[in-house]
């Protein structure tokens, strides 16, 4: 009996540990993709996935910024930017979460009173 706890432990323990290292070594990967997203005169600074095969991208090329529109079949340029004019931005965050305060228990109970109802 305990062998068998011991035995499932390890094996739950062993698998945790492939999934942190998956996740720290994608990471790591996607770091040096986005490092090296550049030639001698392009880098790609930032780019955020907008859907599949859809995303936008600030690039920049020689001493203009481009933000750029990228699809599976155009790359389109959005606008064009000095680097007086760029600032970092944070996305803002919504007051009380995603669900305006909501607790999980809320949520749930308005589910399901919405399921019974169709």
């Amino acid at each position: 009996m305990l062998e068998g706890f011991f035995t499932a432990a390890g094996t739950l323990l062993m698998v945790a540990g492939i999934l942190l290292l998956c996740f720290f070594t994608t990471r790591k990967l996607g770091r040096m993709e986005l490092a090296k997203g550049g030639g001698r005169y392009i880098h790609l600074l930032d780019r955020t996935m907008l859907g599949q095969d859809k995303s936008i991208a600030l690039v920049k090329a020689g001493g203009k910024y481009l933000l750029l529109g990228i699809a599976s079949s155009r790359i389109s340029v959005l606008a064009e930017f000095e680097e007086e004019q760029l600032e970092e931005t944070q996305a803002p965050e919504m007051p009380g979460g995603a669900f305006g305060g909501m607790d999980f228990k809320s949520i749930l109970e308005m589910l399901k009173d919405r399921k019974i109802q169709k």
